[in-house]
């Protein structure tokens, strides 16, 4: 969670134990670039075809059967 400004102690209380929640409490960045990326994780995919150009016999499905959705299903 991003916190903009004070932070009360009953959400630092209920995501204490809570390993999959963090509380982000300082200052906000200039830098929109820079700020986002603690968020953001980068991920780079690439499909190469024959050097001369011949399609492959079969498309590419470089998202692991799950289309463009996001997360478990």
């Amino acid at each position: 969670m991003r916190v903009i400004g004070e932070v009360d102690d009953a959400p630092r209380a209920a995501n204490a134990q809570r390993v999959e929640v963090a509380l982000f409490t300082g200052p906000v960045l200039a830098s929109g670039r820079v700020e986002s990326l603690t968020f953001l994780q980068e991920q780079a995919i690439s499909a190469t075809n024959h050097r001369y150009g011949n399609p492959p016999p079969h498309p590419l499905d470089l998202t692991g059967g799950k289309g463009w959705a996001t997360g478990p299903r």
